[in-house]
């Protein structure tokens, strides 16, 4: 499989000397990695402003005041 995927990248004279399944397989894994970081803050960016949203009297109101 990684000889197939060398010849058709070009690379069959290029030698990985064994280390190509742990190259991708660590190629992989951080990928993996780098998608659960990107979920989390994105889930931690999205539950930090809840609250302010459960309680109105906290926010601005962008409403003119009334003359009395």
């Amino acid at each position: 499989m990684l000889e197939n995927l060398l010849m058709i990248l070009g690379l069959s004279g290029f030698s990985l000397k064994g280390f190509g399944p742990l190259l991708l397989q660590g190629s992989w894994m951080t990928v993996k990695l780098s998608f659960l970081c990107l979920l989390v803050s994105v889930g931690l960016g999205l539950i930090g402003p809840a609250p302010s949203f459960r309680n109105r009297h906290c926010c601005v109101s962008l409403r003119r005041p009334t003359p009395r």
